[in-house]
């Protein structure tokens, strides 16, 4: 905890979601509406591209911006593994990692929901609520994902590493990353 509390004290840039630890009452659903709210109000800068991961998730940021410099931020994009489609209208992206662009975030977080409507698992919520958005908006699947820490070898299109249980593999994929991204002697 005193970690956390130094980062803020120097940083000033971790968010406290409103809402108790969950995971199928919308904690996902809260934190985007949230941080909209935040935005709009200028507590914190305006983005054009806002996400959550999970903790067990390391990120090529490098790799992250490479992919959405490529998308125009005035559309709504819903970015991430687009990992199953469980009918029409139950389609989700997988939970380590996912994206709405400003535009489909403001959308997302105009929705008015009762505590019945959020009873469901944050990633399937989360999947409901933009396919209840329609169709215009655009669902990028970003297919280069390693799932398991060094299942394989890393490369600079792994956008992001799931299950980084210890801080060590979090620190050798950032080692591998500097090595991939390094200019060459």
């Amino acid at each position: 905890m005193q970690l956390l509390l130094r980062e803020q004290e120097l940083y000033k840039d971790l968010i406290m979601v409103l809402v108790g630890e969950n995971m199928n009452e919308g904690k996902s659903f809260h934190y985007f509406a949230q941080i909209e709210r935040m935005m709009k109000e200028g507590v914190i800068p305006e983005y054009a591209f806002v996400g959550k991961c999970d903790t067990d998730t390391f990120i090529n940021l490098r790799g992250l911006v490479g992919e959405l410099d490529k998308l125009p931020t005035e559309q709504q994009h819903f970015v991430g593994l687009d990992s199953f489609t469980l009918g029409a209208d139950r389609r989700i992206m997988f939970g380590m990692l996912y994206i709405m662009s400003r535009p489909l975030l403001q959308r997302v977080a105009q929705l008015q929901l009762g505590v019945e409507e959020l009873k469901l698992a944050e990633d399937l919520l989360m999947g409901a609520l933009v396919v209840r958005l329609g169709e215009d908006v655009k669902w990028v699947s970003l297919q280069l994902f390693n799932f398991e820490c060094f299942r394989h070898p890393l490369t600079r299109q792994d956008i992001a590493t799931h299950w980084c249980k210890k801080p060590e593999d979090m620190w050798q994929n950032q080692m591998l990353l500097e090595q991939l991204y390094a200019p060459s002697s």
